[in-house]
């Protein structure tokens, strides 16, 4: 099962793939646990099987990017948010994060330099996430456009004549395809375009700063 970072695949392909490894951790602890029933390794040994897994799990849980938790986290934005700003969202939340995580281990005396290079890492991975978003965002309309991963879910968009096509495209979510609708006070009709006609007239008909009016 393949997904990527762009946003052009199922939600639930993607959700399965990620929760696949907080699942193998689960797993390590159940071998661990059977070890230990029938005394195969020693105590200590066990022990220290918990611990590791223990605190590689929870800190791949945690909302930082790349981590699988930011990942749960966008996927969850995604459900109430547009895919831009969920992705927004997510890596502001990874900023606020890892600032907290920092502060905390200093505060307690645990800042270690090994610790400290992680955290400039993390860092630096987000604000490179942060410098992609725009590129992710465009992988995610031209996926759409290409009609790679077309959801079953249909949902109305109802905007102003004067809307940029650019602007309608901030409201697209993961789940759902869209039909634009919009009522012309001019005329005194309503007008309706499907998402697949509207991706087409910027894409391929280079139609970037035109209204919903002038593309119906």
């Amino acid at each position: 099962m393949e997904t990527d970072e762009y946003g052009t695949r199922p939600m639930k392909e993607e959700f399965l793939v990620t929760i696949a490894g907080p699942a193998t951790h689960l797993f390590i602890f159940m071998i661990a646990w059977f070890i230990q029933q029938y005394d195969i390794l020693p105590e200590q040994t066990i022990m220290m099987i918990y611990q590791y897994n223990t605190v590689i799990l929870c800190g791949n849980l945690l909302p930082i990017w790349p981590l699988d938790g930011a990942r749960l986290i966008q996927l969850g934005c995604d459900l109430f948010l547009s895919h831009y700003r969920a992705h927004v969202v997510t890596i502001c939340t990874s900023f606020i994060v890892i600032t907290a995580c920092l502060l905390i281990v200093y505060q307690i005396g645990a800042m270690s330099f090994s610790l400290l290079l992680l955290m400039i890492f993390l860092f630096w991975e987000n604000r490179l996430e942060w410098k992609r978003r725009y590129y992710k965002w465009w992988r995610f309309l031209w996926s759409r456009h290409c009609q790679h991963h077309v959801p079953s879910r249909v949902k109305t968009i109802q905007v102003e004549p004067s809307m940029r096509l650019l602007d309608i495209f901030y409201h697209f979510r993961r789940h759902s395809r869209y039909v634009i609708s919009y009522h012309d006070p001019q005329v005194y009709q309503s007008y309706q375009l499907s998402e697949a006609d509207c991706l087409d007239a910027f894409f391929e008909q280079k139609r970037y700063r035109e209204s919903i009016r002038e593309i119906a």
